[in-house]
């Protein structure tokens, strides 16, 4: 017969966050300032690649073969994309990188797993038959098996730019071989890549570095109320119980990185709340009140305040709001409070050092509307772009052409405040040409001078 092992205290405290949050998770820590130059890594571009003389690299279930211990033992990565219509180039440009920080854990010797979301948790404007909300659970296919998510609309088509032309794989070939859990004796698939011991969980016809730019684009035609930061939240919960096929995800000795991308600010609203959407009632948050749908600059004016001139606020920070726009307490709060989320992953971590001790971590890194040196710039543009500010709310932090179409990220607030309480300097631009740089970094603090 098929036995479970004990339940981990871990997995009970995220057990009842579920409950007490509306699917509440939890999680370990943040970065630590290793002092050393990452430019300087010697990671290689493709995934496994082992550094000169070390014939440590093996995919599809073998082992590799290095003797030294790793910096960090163990690590779970949950990756959180932005699904909506403007993440093509976005996603393809994350494909192209996150292999190397991959690369950098394999050369350490880390083991680790993988797992990726979406921001999609539906909304009553984005039906649940067209958006398909993923809600949590992690979507492990090739994106040639959901070409159809690459196309929004009558104007967006990046089935080539961010699927066909960097994914040759599909169906079985990216099927991942049964393994055990520390919560699950019975070996099956499970819905995340891992290396561990040195074994990878894909088929031995099937290499890591073929993987990944599959499984790592999430399509466009998510619902454009991006919730970042609800989507981690159930994840996490799902990944702690015995219910869901992410069960077991997360180990009590591993430490944890929450990785998000996303161009558009967090609108994870309070499920009582979701008036503030609809037609027929509350449009206090709407760019205008007269219009017959709203825009994404419900997700600015429901959570976040400003000081200073609007053409350059000196700072903007979360605020819990009522349906009619008055400050409240954190359970009337039409958005969920971003001090919640904050609270749930340092609970976690703390659970985490309990059990495993104190080199156990939860880190954030967030890709998002910053601009290459990492500052946040909020102002609004209603007189230089007035289209913009009706549709978002504020103007962008950061843009940068990409071919015919302009990447523009929006500033976080409420991201950047749940992860500045868990890692120092956690938020990388959006708008960069390349998030390799921001991969070798990851490494340098997540495995240091290994």
């Amino acid at each position: 017969m098929h036995r479970k092992r004990q339940t981990s205290p871990i997995v009970t405290i995220i057990g009842l966050l579920a409950l007490t949050c509306a699917c509440a998770p939890k999680s370990p820590q943040s970065f630590e300032d290793t002092g050393s130059d990452s430019s300087d890594d010697d990671v290689g571009d493709e995934v496994g690649e082992s550094s000169a003389g070390d014939d440590s690299s093996s995919e599809g279930g073998e082992t590799t073969g290095s003797d030294g211990d790793a910096c960090a033992s163990a690590l779970d990565i949950l990756v959180v994309v932005d699904n909506s219509g403007s993440m093509g180039p976005v996603q393809r440009n994350l494909a192209a990188a996150l292999p190397t920080l991959i690369a950098g854990l394999d050369q350490a010797s880390v083991d680790w797993r993988l797992a990726l979301t979406t921001t999609d948790n539906g909304n009553p404007w984005c039906s649940a038959s067209t958006t398909s909300p993923e809600s949590g659970n992690f979507v492990h296919s090739s994106c040639r098996d959901r070409i159809d998510d690459f196309l929004f609309g009558d104007n967006i088509d990046v089935r080539d730019e961010a699927c066909l032309d960097i994914c040759e794989l599909s169906g079985d070939a990216l099927e991942t071989t049964p393994t055990t859990t520390a919560f699950d004796d019975t070996a099956k698939a499970r819905p995340w890549l891992q290396r561990e011991g040195g074994v990878l969980n894909l088929s031995a016809g099937t290499s890591l570095a073929a993987a990944l730019p599959c499984l790592i684009p999430q399509g466009v035609n998510g619902c454009g109320f991006e919730q970042p930061l609800q989507s981690m939240r159930l994840a996490v919960a799902r990944a702690g119980s015995d219910a869901e096929d992410e069960y077991g995800f997360l180990r009590d000795e591993a430490s944890l990185l929450i990785l998000l991308v996303s161009d558009e600010v967090d609108c994870s609203y309070a499920s009582h709340a979701a008036s503030i959407f609809e037609q027929d009632d509350e449009r206090t948050f709407w760019s205008n009140p007269d219009d017959s749908f709203p825009t994404s600059a419900v997700c600015w004016n429901a959570g976040v305040t400003c000081s200073g001139p609007s053409s350059g606020y000196t700072s903007c920070e979360p605020i819990d709001l009522d349906t009619l726009g008055l400050p409240t307490s954190s359970d009337l709060a039409v958005l969920h409070p971003a001090q919640g989320y904050a609270d749930d992953l340092l609970a976690l971590e703390q659970s985490k050092r309990a059990i495993a001790g104190p080199g156990v971590d939860v880190a954030m890194m967030a890709i998002t509307g910053v601009t290459a040196s990492g500052e946040v710039i909020y102002a609004d543009v209603t007189t230089t772009d007035p289209d913009f500010q009706i549709n978002f709310g504020i103007g962008p932090s950061c843009a940068r052409a990409e071919g015919s179409d302009t990447i523009r990220g929006l500033p976080p607030v409420r991201i950047r405040e749940v992860a500045e309480q868990l890692s120092s300097d956690p938020l990388r631009s959006v708008c960069d040409e390349d998030f390799k740089p921001t991969m070798l970094e990851l490494i340098d603090r997540l495995v240091g001078d290994c």
